[in-house]
């Protein structure tokens, strides 16, 4: 439960800090596929950005394991704009990802890892489409495949 408040803690510290610098807030979710447990899971994502190449994206991810298992992340990355053409924008990220896992019984654990990865933002009007791909290195490795969409605040 430490670590979960820790974890929320920094989560929101980025969220209050970015939240005040330039405009470009936007909120949304998304359906991912995460390689830990062979499972699917539904997103909810902030995008902040810091200037025109950098934002900062926490997410949490909520995998639909089974009716005996819950496992989901926190995420804290940074993006890094390298192309940027028309409705197009292709982006790096790296950061944190808080991992957390409750069994059947009494089993649970959590866990530390490392995200890098890769992904694009569509522009469709006001809403942003964006597919990703991250590697997870750390306590629960893992690939993990989707997609968001955010709209603006």
């Amino acid at each position: 439960m430490k670590k979960l408040l820790i974890a929320l803690l920094i989560v929101l510290g980025v969220v209050v800090i970015t939240t005040n610098s330039k405009a470009g807030t936007r909120l949304g979710g998304g359906l991912y596929f995460g390689s830990q447990f062979n499972d699917i899971g539904i997103e909810a994502r902030g995008l902040f950005d810091l200037d025109d190449s950098f934002r900062i994206q926490p997410d949490l991810k909520f995998y639909l394991a089974s009716a005996n298992v819950s496992f989901y992340t926190l995420n804290t990355n940074i993006d890094y704009f390298f192309h940027k053409k028309d409705n197009m924008a292709v982006y790096a990220l790296a950061g944190l990802n808080f991992g957390f896992y409750k069994g059947a019984g009494i089993t649970s654990g959590s866990g530390l890892g490392i995200n890098m990865g890769v992904g694009a933002d569509f522009n469709m009007g006001s809403w942003l489409l964006a597919p990703e791909f991250k590697l997870i290195l750390g306590t629960y490795n893992g690939i993990v495949l989707g997609a968001s969409a955010t709209f603006p605040l």
